[in-house]
């Protein structure tokens, strides 16, 4: 993940958009050119359960998360609506942050894409987008202080699919991670934990 939520100066918002996880993902669904598998919206109850309910530091100011979460050239995973509802729930419980989600690669225009302090590419194979100005305006957004993240699927984004064929190195290089293929469902890993005392990481034992 890249640094989360770092202080930046945007242009403030001029028309927001809040979007709840079964509506927001559902309406962005219709309207998507790219087909994709439709999930069922996921157990609100058991996710707002399992979430803290205060952050760990106060925001200075607003905040807002823009969460993307188009695949292209595979149905999709069946996780991105709970981890939509997971992220929007966690904002509006602690009140750490608001999110927005889209599917239209349209909202990583330069004027669009000031408006957030993050971005949380959610389970995004394939290769979301080839334009490269928005490319440029995503890598803008990163190198000036934006936040990144990505989860599971995002390490074979900005590829061409099937395949995993490289489109976009320099996306690897600023998630930290590419991936193309599973190997044994009961593959032992070991992790390493940079930082126990990190508030992303202290959950983990120390020693990994």
């Amino acid at each position: 993940m890249h640094g989360a939520f770092p202080p930046r100066h945007r242009p403030s918002c001029t028309r927001r958009q809040f979007l709840t996880a079964a509506t927001g993902v559902a309406a962005l669904r219709a309207t998507s050119a790219i087909a994709q598998t439709v999930a069922p919206i996921p157990d609100v109850d058991r996710i707002t359960a399992a979430l803290p309910t205060e952050a760990p530091a106060a925001p200075a100011r607003p905040r807002r998360l823009l969460i993307f979460d188009l695949n292209v050239g595979y149905p999709g995973h069946a996780s991105i609506p709970t981890a939509n509802a997971a992220f929007e729930l966690l904002g509006k419980r602690t009140g750490a942050f608001a999110t927005e989600i889209h599917r239209n690669p349209d909202v990583f225009r330069p004027d669009s894409l000031a408006r957030f302090d993050a971005v949380f590419f959610n389970n995004t194979v394939g290769n979301p987008f080839e334009d490269p100005a928005l490319r440029r305006a995503l890598v803008e957004f990163v190198y000036s202080g934006g936040g990144l993240m990505g989860v599971h699927g995002t390490s074979v984004a900005f590829t061409r699919w099937p395949g995993a064929h490289e489109d976009w190195p320099e996306f690897g290089r600023m998630l930290g991670a590419r991936g193309a293929s599973h190997l044994a469902a009961d593959e032992h890993a070991r992790l390493i934990v940079d930082d126990p005392a990190h508030p992303l990481t202290a959950m983990f034992p120390p020693e990994g």
